[in-house]
């Protein structure tokens, strides 16, 4: 959905439970009695336990923060949409930890990752996967600004294009990481999403409970 407003809702609806103690009494009550034959089960309604409101609440947009993409190759484009998508929508827990490579796992060519641009030891260079630091750097100022833990950042050894220096974070499976914890006491949920209209940029979300 548009910017902000990522998420539908589907009203709740209320249940219906039996009073097992109640129950037992009346089957009980019949059969010490003798009384043979049918007990009624006659359920009584309650609330739904979780509502549409508090899914509401619970869901608004915390922090949006986009970087520009300025190498638009369709093969670094493929890798960021892909990468994108397969970290998007991610739930994470109270006290529960996102990580970036577990998310995507090793990113190969059989998983639909392109030779791109990379930054290898400080010098540019291609290889397989190129541009998605550029989604883990994007990722890293939302989580941060949205005052959430990063357990594990790794900045690149040369400034990237996409970030102010000091503000990115690179990527590397398995050795480098970015870990995220969700330090609240409500669940949050990441969004990220690629726009190709000018500008050209990648954009993160978190979402959770103001």
């Amino acid at each position: 959905k548009p910017d902000g407003q990522r998420f539908t809702f589907s009203d709740d609806r209320p249940g219906q439970r039996v009073d097992g103690d109640a129950l037992w009494a009346q089957v009980k009550q019949a059969f010490e009695a003798g009384a043979w034959g049918q007990i009624d089960v006659v359920p009584q309604p309650m609330p739904a336990r979780v509502r549409r409101a508090d899914l509401e609440a619970n869901c608004k947009l915390i922090v949006s923060y986009s970087s520009k993409m300025s190498d638009h190759s369709k093969e670094r484009l493929a890798n960021i949409t892909l990468a994108s998508e397969t970290v998007s929508k991610h739930l994470v827990l109270p006290g529960g930890e996102f990580s970036f490579n577990e998310a995507t796992g090793e990113r190969t060519a059989e998983k639909g990752y392109q030779i791109a641009h990379v930054l290898n030891a400080g010098v540019e260079d291609n290889g397989l996967g190129g541009g998605v630091c550029q989604v883990s750097g994007t990722l890293f100022n939302a989580a941060a600004r949205a005052d959430l833990e990063i357990v594990k950042r790794h900045p690149h050894s040369i400034p990237s294009s996409y970030l102010i220096r000091g503000q990115d974070a690179t990527v590397d499976y398995p050795r480098k990481d970015l870990v995220i914890r969700n330090n609240g006491d409500t669940p949050i949920i990441f969004v990220i999403t690629v726009d190709q209209k000018s500008p050209w940029k990648v954009t993160a979300e978190v979402y959770g409970k103001p």
